[in-house]
């Protein structure tokens, strides 16, 4: 017996959908047979944890045993935030602003891109407060 499938992608501010049978045995219908299937029992299969929260961003201010980043800015958007936000109420920004408590700052300053595991969940909004456990460089700044 054969199953119908479709998926809708959204990718690049756009969407695709594709549908396909399962009797379709040329090799895009067997790729998009087994990522429908493994997408099926994914979504069946219980979670037995809470999943890791992994966020990005640009270190924008740097105290004690706190960062405090920008989540997902571009380069751009943190050259352009450096300085403004000494000036200005974080919740004057459309940007969503962290503070990673916890974490052994003398090794970051401002301009560091950083991805944290963040412990638990993320509370409050700009900036929200998180408890980092683990957290590594992806970008070090010069000066």
């Amino acid at each position: 017996m054969s199953k119908a499938y479709y998926l809708k992608v959204y990718i690049n501010g756009g969407d695709h959908e594709y549908h396909w049978s399962s009797c379709d045995q040329g090799p895009d219908g067997l790729k998009f047979t087994d990522i429908a299937e493994y997408i099926i029992v994914q979504s069946e299969t219980e979670q037995t944890e809470n999943p890791e929260t992994v966020i990005q961003g640009y270190v924008l201010q740097v105290k004690e045993d706190t960062l405090l980043i920008g989540k997902d800015l571009n380069r751009m958007q943190y050259e352009w935030l450096k300085d403004e936000i000494k000036h200005t109420d974080l919740d004057a920004y459309a940007f969503t602003f962290i503070s990673l408590k916890g974490v052994k700052t003398d090794g970051y300053k401002i301009g560091d891109k950083i991805e944290a595991i963040v412990k638990g969940t993320i509370i409050g909004s700009n900036p929200g407060k998180a408890q980092v456990k683990d957290i590594r460089p992806l970008y070090i700044r010069n000066n």
